[in-house]
Parts: C-alpha cells; structure tokens; sequence
C-alpha cells in the first residue's frame, strides 16, 4: 500500500484524488516515481546491505538522494541526443523495466569495491552483461560528480567468491526469479 500512497502523493498533481496520464507521464519524467522506498527496496534490499555497499543505511539514502537529480539529467540528456527532440508519449503498453536508480548504484557499488565481473552482477540483478555494463558506465561519472568516494574491499573473482562473502558476512540473497543464488 505504501507503493501506491507514494504515487498518490507525487503524481496527483492538481489534487483532485485521481491520477491522469498526464500526471502519471509527468511524475515518471520527472524521477519523482525513482525512490528506495517505493520501488527498489522492496526488490533487492539485500543488495543496498552496508557490507556490500560500504555505507550505512543513511549514507544510502542521503546519496541515493544526491544522485536524483544528476541521473534524471543524465537520462533526459541521452533521450533528447537520441530522439532530438523533446520527449513524448507513444502509443502502446508503456516502457520496460529498467533497473532504478538504487539497482544502479548498488551495481557500480559492488563493481567498484569488489571487482565482480559484469556477466555475474548481471546475474545478481536479473538483467544481461550488456545492460550491467552500460548501467555502470552511466553510473560511474555521476558517483564521481557528487564525489562518493567507494571503499574498496577484498577483490572477488567469481559469484561463488561472492556467495562466500555473503554467509561470512550473514546476509540472505532474496531475488525475484532466483533465490538461491
């Protein structure tokens, strides 16, 4: 329910109790729908767990905060050089999934401390190499732009390495699709 009172909040701009398409298209562009409480968090938390991450659940947060901004221009950058043009609104379902800003930083995150390969931090977030790849490329210059500085941790050469951390470290992988990493 909490989801859904978020989007009341952001989206309901006129604050007549419904949410146009317009309001909804509006919010989406806008990043106010990206946020840990309402979309990440409840998908991969253990992930964001400070043993992984190198911060603590404030620093999370308060970074996750810094990066809204830079990545929502980031990403509006990419589509108007792609498009050139302004965005609007296409016919049909919607946009895919796309891994959210939280997904992001904890990918480049565990990359930068860890040295995992990209083909099993693609594996740890349910999407291909190249989609881990480019998430981190993107990620990486505006980590460094808000000028997070990522605590390096012992280097690990494989998921079984990774897994191994894990249990030393009592954390439980949760993934959608796969629960036992």
């Amino acid at each position: 329910m909490e989801l859904w009172q978020h989007l009341a909040t952001v989206a309901d701009a006129d604050a007549d109790g419904k949410i146009s398409e317009a309001e909804y298209k509006a919010a989406f562009a806008a990043g106010l729908l990206e946020t840990p409480e309402s979309f990440d968090q409840g998908y991969v938390p253990w992930l964001t767990h400070p043993a992984l991450t190198g911060l603590s659940p404030t620093d999370w947060d308060t970074l996750l905060t810094r990066l809204a901004k830079p990545r929502n221009t980031q990403r509006e950058n990419v589509l108007h050089e792609r498009r050139g043009a302004a965005g609007q609104a296409a016919p049909g379902p919607g946009r895919r999934p796309v891994p959210t800003l939280g997904d992001r930083v904890a990918a480049t995150l565990i990359r930068q401390r860890f040295s995992l390969p990209a083909k099993d931090i693609a594996e740890l977030f349910e999407v291909t190499t190249t989609t881990i790849n480019k998430v981190i490329r993107e990620t990486s210059p505006i980590l460094q732009q808000v000028k997070d500085v990522v605590t390096p941790a012992t280097p690990l050469a494989a998921l079984a390495e990774f897994n191994n951390y894990l249990t030393a470290a009592n954390i439980t992988p949760t993934n959608k699709n796969n629960p036992t990493l």
